[in-house]
């Protein structure tokens, strides 16, 4: 469950910086997609700190060489910054609509 909320987190960030690229013509539907993709990536970002918070840490290894191993750790600690920037991240995307008008 945790590896699916990091990777929507990471997916819906992704998604917003994207489509801000390919809609910069149109101001109106290029800010309400960035910011509709940035509060969900930032529920995602909210659930998964809380999961981490109350749970056990996350470990996300990637696979590459032999030698060097590549990867994610969460405890915490972290989780616990992950939580204060997703919380302001939400309020900041949902404030801001206001000023797209």
């Amino acid at each position: 469950m945790d590896t699916y909320l990091f990777f929507g987190m990471i997916l819906f960030y992704l998604i917003g910086a994207v489509s801000s690229l390919i809609l910069n013509k149109s101001d109106r539907s290029c800010a309400y997609t960035s910011f509709l993709s940035a509060s969900l990536a930032s529920v995602f970002g909210i659930l998964f700190s809380i999961s981490i918070l109350f749970g056990n840490d996350f470990l996300l290894t990637l696979p590459g060489s032999p030698i060097l191993n590549f990867g994610f750790f969460v405890d915490k600690l972290s989780a616990f910054f992950i939580f204060v920037i997703s919380i302001t991240s939400f309020a900041v995307s949902i404030y801001s609509t206001g000023y797209v008008k």
